[in-house]
Parts: C-alpha cells; sequence; structure tokens
C-alpha cells in the first residue's frame, strides 16, 4: 500500500466487493465459495491483498485498483475470488514479467485495454465501460503503472453508470492516484458530454 494512503482512507472508497443484495445462487459453485468468502472479508483484507502495490484502493464493490501488481499478488486475489485484472498500461511499458501468463496462470481472466494521452478518446471510455459492465470478470482488479490512467478511466463509469455524484467521483480517482490534469480534463469532458439532458 502506498505510504501516502491510510488504511482509513482506504476504508472510506472500499466496501465489499459484491454489491449488496445480490443473492446467491441456489446451488452453490465452488467459485460462488470463494466470491462469498471474499465478500465477507473487510477492506483492509482487500488493501492486503494488493500490498504493496502504488495506490492500492477499492472504490467500490467489486473493483480493486492501483498502480502495476507484481506476479505474487495475482493468486491470493484469485483465491480470495476476483475473476480478472483489467491492466491499461501500453504494451510496450515494461512489467517485469510476463502478466498475461501470470494472470492466467492463477485463473484470472487478463484484459488489456492500451491507455495513453493519445488514445483516450471517447472509444476508448466506451471500451471501459463496457468491461465494467460484464459481470464475468467481477470482481476486478484494474490498474496501470500509477493509478493515474486507472483514475481517468473510473471518473466518468462512476458517474454515468454508477450514479455517483461527480465530486465523491473525482475524489475517489484522485485518491486512487489520477494526478495528470489532461486526462482529468478529458473524463470530465467525457462526463459532461454524456450525461442525459
Amino acid at each position: 500500500m502506498n505510504a501516502h494512503r491510510s488504511i482509513a482512507a482506504t476504508l472510506l472508497l472500499c466496501g465489499s466487493l459484491l454489491a449488496p443484495g445480490v443473492a446467491p445462487a441456489a446451488k452453490a459453485t465452488a467459485s460462488d465459495k470463494l466470491t462469498s468468502a471474499l465478500v465477507s472479508a473487510d477492506s483492509a483484507t482487500v488493501v492486503k491483498l494488493l500490498g504493496g502495490t502504488t495506490n492500492a484502493a477499492c472504490p467500490l464493490p467489486g473493483v480493486g485498483t492501483g498502480g502495476q501488481p507484481d506476479s505474487a499478488h495475482f493468486a491470493p486475489l484469485a483465491k480470495a475470488g476476483f475473476r480478472a485484472v483489467l491492466d491499461l498500461r501500453m504494451p510496450e511499458e515494461a512489467r517485469g514479467f510476463d502478466e498475461p501468463a501470470a494472470a492466467r496462470a492463477t485463473g484470472l481472466t487478463y484484459r488489456a485495454l492500451p491507455v495513453s494521452p493519445a488514445t483516450l478518446t471517447d472509444s476508448t471510455f466506451a471500451t471501459f465501460r463496457s468491461l465494467m459492465q460484464d459481470s464475468t470478470l467481477s470482481p476486478v482488479l484494474v490498474h496501470c503503472a500509477s493509478g493515474n490512467r486507472v483514475g481517468a478511466l473510473m471518473l466518468p463509469w462512476l458517474v454515468l453508470d454508477r450514479g455517483w455524484p461527480l465530486e465523491r467521483a473525482v475524489a475517489s480517482a484522485e485518491a486512487g492516484g489520477l494526478r495528470s490534469p489532461v486526462l482529468k480534463d478529458r473524463a470530465l469532458d467525457y462526463v459532461k458530454r454524456h450525461t442525459p439532458d
């Protein structure tokens, strides 16, 4: 966990990992049992799973966020019920290990959505929103190198798809690593243009 983040701040950003009120299936599978165990874990446990990850956070149920994880994070995340990793880094960015292979080796689905200032377009925001609506990918860890790009993409999703007030979404995105004024402005512009009248 980033030294600048406190457990208390993270607790405010993170609840249980599945939406409240979600009814369990009639016949619980092994995956359901893992997810159930994850739901009962408090947010400090989720942050612990991401220990050492820059700007590790859990802004809402079913979503862990942060900077680049290392290969040792994937097995504990999978064991705890996470189903997917969404990597926002560009292909040429060094990760220090074969991330797709490491994720898949632990049973996690690996998805890549390369994001840079040049590729952060309406299409990128729309693709991210679509991925975040895919229930087969939840719970999901979304990461980039530092959390900066994660925050930029999370901001519109939180407002437009989760119904968060803009101020709360901005605060969450910034707490999770959003630092770039350029990326923040693009996210805010996207929200403005896509908010129903």
